[in-house]
C-alpha cells in the first residue's frame, strides 16, 4: 500500500521553502528576536525554529560558513564615470 510513496516524515503538509526558512533564521539572530518575534512573512515561528534546531544539530550552518570563508576570486569592482 505504501509502494510509490516518497519515504520521510512527511505529514501531508507542503515543505516549505528552505530559503525561506533561512531568511527567517537569519532575521530573528541578526536582530536579536524571541523566535515568535519573527515577521509572519517568514513563515510559522515554531517552524523555522524547529529547521535552526534541526540544520544546527545535522552542522549544517558549520557547512555553509566552511564555504562562504572559502571565498574564492573578488568580484572586479568598475568605477562609473
Amino acid at each position: 500500500m505504501n509502494e510509490g510513496r516518497p519515504a520521510g516524515r512527511s505529514h501531508g503538509v507542503p515543505r516549505v521553502d528552505d530559503r525561506r526558512d533561512i531568511s527567517g533564521i537569519v532575521f530573528v539572530i541578526r536582530n536579536g528576536l524571541r523566535w515568535r518575534d519573527v515577521a509572519p512573512s517568514y513563515g510559522p515561528h515554531k517552524t523555522i525554529y524547529n529547521r535552526f534546531i534541526r540544520w544546527s544539530e545535522m552542522g549544517v550552518f558549520g557547512r555553509i560558513f566552511i564555504e562562504l570563508a572559502k571565498g574564492g576570486e573578488r568580484p572586479v569592482l568598475r568605477r562609473c564615470a
